[in-house]
């Protein structure tokens, strides 16, 4: 249940960023795949954009928080509260996440990940 804390929405905000946005969470294929991105924007000290991507892949799958729920960090953790009750025990867990500093368009800043970060990504199962 560890991949699922580090939240950007607490992180950033912990640093003095400012959350303005949650747009529509972003799906991206890998193999046989579809890894969920959680997409939350933040506008830093100096006013700069910072569009953060975040993904958790469980056991295979990244859709156990509902296919990209949103909402407040409490929805959240009442659902990760949830799969604690029922004794969800993984195998394994992982998580990609990353930021993009200064493209305000969100959809131009998930480009960038994509071609940076994601391009490269592979997945093996344990």
């Amino acid at each position: 249940m560890e991949a699922f804390r580090h939240m950007p929405e607490e992180c950033m905000g912990s640093i003095g960023m400012t959350l303005t946005a949650q747009p529509l969470p972003k799906n991206y294929k890998v193999g046989d795949e579809i890894l969920i991105f959680d997409h939350t924007v933040f506008r830093d000290q100096i006013g700069a954009t910072v569009n953060a991507f975040k993904c958790t892949w469980v056991s295979g799958t990244s859709k156990l928080l509902g296919d990209g729920v949103r909402g407040s960090l409490d929805q959240k953790r009442q659902i990760l509260l949830r799969k604690a009750l029922q004794r969800f025990n993984p195998a394994y867990a992982r998580v990609v996440q990353g930021a993009v500093r200064g493209i305000p368009n969100p959809d131009q800043a998930w480009k960038v990940f994509e071609d940076t970060v994601l391009a490269d990504l592979s997945l093996k199962s344990q």
